[in-house]
């Protein structure tokens, strides 16, 4: 029997159960009641009717497809897309809400802001691991400033002194290493009264936005791997602690006036509009990954919003008002405040590096992975029934070249010779959709690679799967993206040397074999040579 079919039939006979009691206890609290009439065992027959109104809904969720929702687990997603399932607060297969369009209102009203935040510190800078969720929080788009309203003089006092509401919209580690702190990347909202909002906006347009929104600032969007681990990761991991990933989220750049380093901007500034080029093909192909809407920058999409809802004489002092707005990425990226300098170092006996960042995100890994399947219209739980190695040979002419490793076609030839498998090798996935870069990687069980941004596609290995990583000497330590491959829970990591590109191909292939195995002993298929 399947475990959808066992669950239906155990609820059905606890309800039965339950019913059998409840008659039972009817009919005998007839006859026991006290001196002044009231039945003994009443209390108790109504916590059984609770009891079973409770199951029988549980029991009309599973004839109907739905899962009862478990907050620690990951997310179900075996159902098909027209049947509704939860997790995580996440409704993964029915239609996205219809949020209300904008709507536009003259004078704010009785508006009030709340918040929730997690994770900052007492330390000088500790706007830069808070993250928050605010409620009805608006912008004044003239000015380019965040209001808070907040309930009275005392609470604003409060808020403005504790500096509870502030962020950082960038991620923080090897990225603000690079470069200084940037003051610029705080977002902290100015805390005003009712009072004082009703004097300030009583006369002026209000657009409100009921769609979550998402501020932040990205960093080095040109390159595959770091969009996905500094930007739609984070934002994952701040909607999703909130229970609030929607499809049609809105994610907002808010660009710092002092270019920060590596940024697209910077990247455009010093080393050309080609730089600027390759960011926008990532943000048109990846940012589907995420949401139904396209990336915008905060500036340029108020004033669109201005001047496609709000008359033109009412233009002057509009504000937006954000249902709900998240920011915070400050330590939510893959690197947190990355003492490991993005995996190149491991440390020593005498000098040990320790690494946190990822340790108990597991959860989080795995469900950004099913997420985003899910947004390009694949199955999440993707688990291939023939093996496949994928083989990345980075293309000689590759701008960092000297990460090149050699002799991955002989390889090849091996692995099909010995191994009776099918292997892939491709050098670049230029003009190919992502939809088919991630379902590639899906499909394949082990993933040969060297390192850098195109070994993060095997974040989409299925579970069971193996990675396996070649990195030439000479151009990086053999460790390099240690500090999020080894914390992924899916697959299993081996790290491989290269001297002048050259690896020892017996050791691959040791890895190779013990791989499909691992794959063919957790999924029922045969194992090879």
């Amino acid at each position: 029997m399947k475990p959808a079919a066992l669950s239906i039939s155990v609820l059905a006979a606890v309800v039965m159960l339950l019913l059998s009691a409840s008659v039972h206890m009817n009919s005998q609290a007839a006859r026991r009641t006290t001196p002044r009439g009231n039945d003994l065992s009443a209390d108790l027959i109504e916590s059984q009717k609770e009891q079973i109104r409770r199951l029988t809904e549980q029991l009309s969720s599973l004839q109907h497809g739905a899962v009862v929702s478990h907050p620690d687990r990951e997310f179900d997603v075996s159902r098909s897309r027209s049947g509704p399932t939860t997790g995580m607060g996440i409704d993964w297969h029915s239609p996205p809400k219809d949020h209300p369009a904008p709507k536009v209102v003259v004078g704010l009203g009785e508006v009030e802001s709340t918040h929730t935040c997690y994770g900052r510190t007492y330390n000088k800078d500790y706007w830069i691991e808070n993250t928050c969720m605010y409620h009805n929080m608006l912008y004044d788009v003239s000015k380019d400033e965040f209001v808070y309203v907040a309930h009275s003089e005392a609470t604003a006092k409060k808020l403005r002194d504790s500096g509870d509401l502030v962020v950082s919209t960038y991620p923080q580690g090897f990225s603000a290493r690079v470069g200084p702190v940037l003051e610029e990347g705080k977002l902290a909202p100015t805390v005003i009264t009712r009072e004082e909002a009703k004097s300030r906006f009583g006369d002026k347009a209000v657009v409100e936005l009921s769609n979550v929104h998402t501020i932040y600032e990205s960093y080095n969007a040109e390159n595959f791997g770091h969009f996905l681990t500094d930007e739609l990761y984070p934002a994952f991991s701040a909607l999703s602690s909130f229970d609030r990933v929607e499809p049609d989220v809105q994610l907002l750049r808010r660009p710092t006036k002092t270019k920060w380093r590596y940024s697209c901007d910077w990247q455009v500034a010093n080393w050309g509009e080609g730089q600027g080029k390759k960011c926008d093909l990532n943000y048109e192909m990846l940012t589907p990954l995420m949401s139904t809407n396209p990336v915008d920058k905060l500036r340029e999409y108020s004033t669109s919003l201005l001047k496609k809802h709000v008359p033109a004489d009412k233009q002057a002092g509009a504000v937006l008002q954000f249902r709900v707005a998240v920011s915070g990425f400050g330590m939510l990226a893959d690197h947190c405040d990355d003492p490991t300098t993005h995996g190149r170092r491991i440390g020593s006996d005498t000098q040990p590096v320790h690494h946190n960042c990822n340790r108990g995100r597991q959860l989080q890994l795995i469900n950004f992975k099913k997420w985003t399947m899910h947004m390009i219209g694949l199955d999440p739980n993707l688990q291939p029934k023939k093996q496949r190695v994928l083989i990345w040979d980075r293309a000689a002419s590759d701008y960092k070249a000297n990460r090149k490793v050699k002799g991955l076609p002989e390889l090849k030839a091996r692995i099909e010779k010995e191994l009776k498998v099918e292997v892939m090798l491709y050098e670049q996935w230029l003009g190919k959709p992502a939809k088919y870069q991630l379902e590639t990687m899906a499909m394949s069980t082990v993933f040969v690679t060297g390192v850098g941004s195109g070994s993060h596609i095997g974040w989409y290995l299925p579970r069971g799967g193996t990675m396996v990583r070649v990195c030439n000497q000479n151009a990086e330590p053999t460790h390099m993206e240690w500090h999020i491959m080894n914390y992924m829970p899916h697959f299993q990591v081996e790290y491989v040397e290269a001297n002048q590109g050259l690896f020892d191909q017996e050791e691959v292939m040791a890895y190779v074999t013990a791989g499909l195995n691992r794959y063919a002993l957790e999924n029922n298929l045969p194992l090879v040579a």
